[in-house]
């Protein structure tokens, strides 16, 4: 869930938001040098972190807009549940293109 600031400008929208995440792992693997190993077992399976970025929207009609952001996000709990390798973060940067459209 973000929070958003939108500001209008002729047919142009820009946006700021941020927003925390929770994510869920469904399977995790790793490879190295061709050999897959599984490392779900090994792996938190929860995570949360905290996303920033912006956006321009722009608006084509009152029903149509085209826009893209970019969002980049920092994972604030460790992703290994090993405490020998603790301090393992996801780090995640997002181009979006996106397509509004009201009904």
């Amino acid at each position: 869930m973000f929070l958003k600031a939108r500001a209008h400008w002729n047919n142009l929208a820009p946006s700021l938001f941020a927003g925390p995440s929770i994510a869920y792992l469904h399977s995790a693997t790793q490879v190295d040098s061709g050999v897959s190993f599984d490392k779900t077992s090994t792996t938190n399976r929860f995570e949360y972190g905290l996303y920033v970025g912006a956006g321009l929207d722009i608006i084509l009609s009152q029903n149509l807009e085209l826009g893209a952001s970019v969002r980049y996000g920092w994972g604030l709990s460790s992703i290994e549940e090993a405490p020998q390798i603790a301090g393992v973060y996801n780090r995640v940067f997002h181009w979006v293109g996106n397509v509004k459209f009201r009904f």
